[in-house]
């Protein structure tokens, strides 16, 4: 039994609990989240904890992993980082629905999978990557940095760094806004920053 706690007491956040529920061999210790409005509210059938002050008081009572429930990818890679420096370890949630099908894929920092997203054989999703719920990426694609297949779509072919996809096949439809890494942090992470 891993314990774990979950920053993000959204409904992203109720989700991977979900996940993790579905999962077994997980604790649910409760939720961790940066608004302070949140602090000692209960979320369905867990407690908001408070924020990142918290991890210590977690600790001591032997939870150990975290898990990131933030929806966007580059201040949920740069909390994970945070919750890392802090001694957690971190979590994994594979959504029953989600099908990574194949063999040889590479999923880099930072990616999302909602659910029934379904990936081929020697698919390649970089860093920071999302592939929406109900979409497909055929044998051997690459989905870059920062790009976002959008629900229902198929990938046929490489999808550029940020770029935006939808339809079957999917056709590019703009680019995504780039996140720089320290506009990204929340407040509370700055905060803690050695």
């Amino acid at each position: 039994m891993i314990d774990v706690v979950i920053f993000g007491a959204g409904g992203l956040g109720e989700l991977v609990a979900d996940t993790l529920r579905q999962a077994g061999g997980y604790f649910i210790a409760g939720y961790l989240d940066s608004d302070p409005t949140l602090r000692e509210v209960q979320r369905g059938e867990f407690r908001v904890f408070g924020g990142f002050e918290q991890i210590p008081n977690l600790r001591k009572d032997g939870i150990t992993h975290a898990i990131v429930a933030i929806g966007y990818n580059a201040p949920r890679v740069n909390i994970a980082e945070r919750l890392v420096e802090l001694g957690l370890s971190l979590a994994s949630a594979i959504h029953p629905l989600a099908s990574i099908v194949e063999h040889d894929n590479v999923l880099g920092e930072g990616v999302f999978l909602h659910p029934a997203a379904r990936l081929a054989g020697g698919v390649t999703i970089e860093e920071q990557g999302t592939v929406g719920i109900g979409a497909s990426v055929i044998p051997g694609r690459k989905v870059g940095k920062g790009a976002r297949v959008h629900p229902g779509a198929v990938v046929i072919k490489d999808v550029p760094a940020y770029a935006n996809l939808v339809g079957v096949p999917g056709r590019e439809i703009g680019q995504r806004g780039r996140f720089e890494p320290e506009a990204a942090k929340p407040p509370e992470v700055t905060a803690f920053a050695t």
